[in-house]
């Protein structure tokens, strides 16, 4: 019986190793990316997901030969390789997190809400913005497409041989400045209505500083903002999407180099 039970530990060590690489890749995918459930998901579910995926794609991964040093190296590279799809796929929902950043700090609004989910303090206007690209891309078919990425990943970068590209650092780097340079442009229809309220209060005051326009700005830049950001939501949403639903976003490219 004893004997039994070792053959069939022996059979499976193989299995699970192979399982064990495999989660290493996508667990930091599923941690990063809001796609597999973002910061109110319990980072035990995330795992759970990374490992059924694991599970999936198993066959792709190919057995463990046996715990050594070139397991580990293999397993360190793999969470390389993970991290580096993790970061390029979360980069477009945290330019919709920057632009509602921005937009609430030019309103002067301090727009942060207590999350009791996420236990900590967000920006109102990120965080809309935030979620309502992960309903939008979930509702548009991301989740299908980054499994496929995630497979095409396994055949461009093969676990026992996978390392980051010499360029993948360049590449992450590239997408982190389009990250901003979109956030950027999603607040940039409110900062200049900001700046323009801030001027023709400023050059009211130089004409008649007898005026009460001190008070005028704030509730101008307030709810000017929001007219300014209900009106442009759409194209935000299109573009922020587009970058989402684009072939693996880009972050596939980032992770494996040119």
């Amino acid at each position: 019986m004893i004997r039994a039970l070792s053959d069939v530990a022996a059979a499976a060590r193989p299995e699970l190793l192979g399982w064990l690489l495999g989660t290493l890749r996508i667990l930091p995918l599923a941690l990063l990316c809001p796609v597999f459930g973002g910061q109110l998901v319990p980072p035990s579910v995330r795992l759970a997901v990374a490992g059924a995926f694991a599970l999936a794609l198993r066959p792709l991964v190919g057995a463990g030969a046996g715990v050594s040093v070139d397991f580990w190296a293999r397993g360190v590279r793999e969470a390389g390789v993970g991290l580096a799809l993790g970061l390029g796929a979360a980069l477009p929902f945290d330019a919709a997190r920057i632009g509602g950043r921005l937009i609430d700090l030019v309103r002067g609004t301090s727009a942060e809400a207590a999350l009791p989910g996420a236990g900590h303090r967000e920006s109102a206007t990120g965080d809309m913005l935030y979620q309502l690209l992960v309903s939008l891309a979930l509702a548009g078919g991301v989740l299908p497409a980054t499994l496929r990425a995630l497979g095409r990943s396994y055949l461009l970068l093969p676990p026992g041989t996978a390392s980051l590209g010499s360029g993948s650092a360049v590449a992450l780097a590239e997408l982190l400045g389009i990250a901003l340079a979109v956030g950027l442009s999603i607040a940039a229809p409110v900062v200049a209505l900001s700046w323009a309220t801030d001027a023709a209060v400023g050059l009211a005051l130089r004409a008649a500083p007898g005026l009460p326009m001190g008070e005028v700005g704030v509730p101008v830049r307030i709810l000017g903002g929001a007219a300014v950001l209900w009106l442009s939501l759409g194209v935000v949403s299109q573009r922020l999407l587009a970058w989402v639903l684009s072939p693996e976003g880009g972050w596939l490219q980032a992770a494996v180099g040119p």
